[in-house]
């Protein structure tokens, strides 16, 4: 797995790892302080521990994601889940990945 981390100018990194290959945006929300924090573009060490997996979803799994991004996010006055779901979407049919917490809950949201 591909491992990134994202650095916010408040002093939050948040590590992911890329589950499935695929598209990852260069900036994504702090969960800390909802600012924008920005990706090192895989220039990190490979052996770090991640907070985050980015999964290609199927349409069962974004649905969860979805509410489970906002709330993460804390972006649930920001935009509605159905427009998250429609920007998502799109980007996933780009080739695109999305976050989830862990692995376990990767193979639960597609149950």
């Amino acid at each position: 797995m591909k491992k990134n981390s994202y650095s916010c100018i408040c002093g939050n990194t948040i590590n992911t790892a890329n589950f499935n290959d695929g598209v990852t945006p260069f900036m994504i929300h702090c969960n800390v302080c909802g600012g924008s924090a920005r990706s090192h573009f895989f220039s990190v060490n490979q052996n770090l521990k991640p907070d985050l997996y980015w999964f290609s979803p199927s349409d069962k799994q974004l649905k969860k994601q979805v509410v489970w991004e906002l709330s993460f996010c804390d972006a649930k006055d920001v935009m509605s889940a159905k427009e998250a779901y429609k920007l998502n979407k799109k980007h996933v049919g780009q080739g695109g990945l999305v976050l989830a917490p862990d692995i376990k809950t990767i193979k639960e949201w597609g149950l």
